[in-house]
């Protein structure tokens, strides 16, 4: 099936239009499901400066100018891969994006739908990550929708294991990306880190926007996804292990990752 999709990279300039622009996307209404976004603010170390780069894809065909993506598209660019293409080649250029055979931490928050809070979040961002002063790093920070039309498909089937419901409004995923080079710089970078999504959460406390579901692929060791679920959800989770995994092999025996009775 062929799609429209690609990278738009725009100068750091445009991001107060960008977060209106992710706003009324989110919390569109009807929201469009053939419609997906990845919005990221990265900066260059060595260069000293930020740059943005919405990854856009419309997987409905025949349509290769999708209104609800336009408050993206019309904004002017300094360079676009966007073509109508397949899934398999959007999904490659998404992997070829920087960061792999380096060191790397993703951090992960969820917060309410709201272009202020993106915007308190990008200022924290900018006033502390140049005082690490770590050459050829690279840092980004990726905002991605999680709206009422998704969260609230698993009602009738029963709810879901992760806690979110509509009841919960529209939402967004923030990850915190980093990609550097020497071991010695690991302790500073982590405690960046923790003091920016400790800020953030400030921030979205103040604003009534805090939500504490935490998207499990994108969190850091020291974060807590599982409790993130909910009380009642993480113990239901731990009731199935227990049933099909009475002896705890995934639990014991599976190196990694978050575990339910940790």
């Amino acid at each position: 099936m062929l799609s429209r999709g690609g990278f738009i990279y725009n100068d750091i300039d445009t991001k107060n239009a960008q977060f209106a622009a992710f706003e009324a996307l989110t919390g569109s209404t009807p929201y469009d499901p053939y419609a997906a976004l990845i919005n990221t603010y990265v900066y260059i170390s060595d260069s000293n400066f930020w740059l943005t780069a919405s990854n856009l894809e419309y997987t409905a065909e025949n349509i290769t100018d999708p209104p609800v993506l336009k408050n993206f598209t019309n904004l002017p660019r300094t360079i676009s891969t966007m073509r109508v293409s397949n899934l398999t080649d959007f999904t490659l250029e998404l992997a070829g994006t920087p960061g792999t055979n380096r060191r790397q931490l993703f951090v992960t928050g969820t917060y309410g739908n709201s272009a202020e809070l993106m915007g308190r979040i990008f200022d924290i961002s900018n006033r502390t990550v140049q005082a690490l002063n770590i050459s050829q790093m690279t840092y980004s920070l990726s905002f991605q929708p999680l709206p009422t039309a998704i969260t609230s498909k698993a009602a009738s089937r029963g709810g879901n294991s992760l806690g979110l419901s509509e009841a919960d409004g529209n939402l967004f995923n923030l990850l915190l990306t980093i990609s550097w080079d020497s071991v010695a710089d690991d302790a500073r970078i982590e405690q960046h880190a923790k003091n920016l999504f400790q800020q953030s959460e400030d921030e979205a406390k103040k604003l009534g926007l805090y939500h504490k579901y935490l998207y499990l692929n994108y969190a850091a060791s020291w974060q807590d996804p599982l409790s993130g679920y909910g009380d009642e959800q993480k113990a239901k989770l731990q009731d199935v292990s227990k049933k099909y995994d009475p002896k705890g092999v995934f639990q014991k025996q599976v190196s990694g990752g978050f575990k339910l009775f940790d």
